[in-house]
């Protein structure tokens, strides 16, 4: 029987960093985020994943929504 997992996606970047924000997070380096996102995938591609059933993802950081929808459409199926 598979065990339930929920995955947590961090997004760290940010349009400007906010002064209360204890997140890792960064603004002004949206040059880096296709290569952060492609580290991402190849994580989670390496990772035995298929011994649980994957029950939620959440995406948090930063500012997740910093991403357009066509970069989550194209790596997030």
């Amino acid at each position: 029987m598979k065990k339930d997992m929920g995955i947590y996606i961090h997004i760290p970047f940010c349009m400007a960093k906010c002064y209360y924000c204890d997140f890792v997070s960064f603004s002004n380096k949206n040059n880096l985020i296709e290569k952060y996102i492609k580290a991402v995938i190849k994580e989670i591609e390496n990772e035995c994943l298929s011994k649980y059933n994957i029950k939620t993802v959440y995406i948090g950081g930063g500012t997740p929504s910093i991403l357009c929808r066509r970069i989550y459409r194209r790596n997030f199926k």
